[in-house]
């Protein structure tokens, strides 16, 4: 019985060091994705960073221009004057790696 009991814990041994390496190769496959992740999340944050100035840009100049052409007086200066004071967009954590 105790080499039988000897392989029955061998066994036991070698099934729990395979266990143990597939733990370790998920773990490894998991951090070179979310290395991958982090590098496109960045590329797509600085992406709609450019997005969002492009935006102000439209706002606060081609738009602001146009409505000054369509409206007069008060209208124009009140649209005028929205127009200035439009936020930033901002589109900071909308990604998450």
């Amino acid at each position: 019985m105790k080499v039988t009991d000897d392989l029955d814990a061998l066994a036991q041994s070698v099934k729990e060091t395979r266990k143990e390496q597939e733990r370790l190769a998920i773990q490894a496959a998991l951090a070179a994705k979310q290395g991958d992740w982090s590098a496109k999340a960045a590329d797509l944050q600085s992406r709609l960073e450019t997005k969002a100035s492009d935006l102000q840009t439209l706002v606060q100049g081609t738009l602001a221009g146009e409505l000054a052409d369509c409206f007069t007086g008060q209208a124009a200066d009140s649209a005028a004057a929205y127009l200035a004071e439009w936020p930033q967009s901002d589109f900071s954590g909308l990604i998450r790696a």
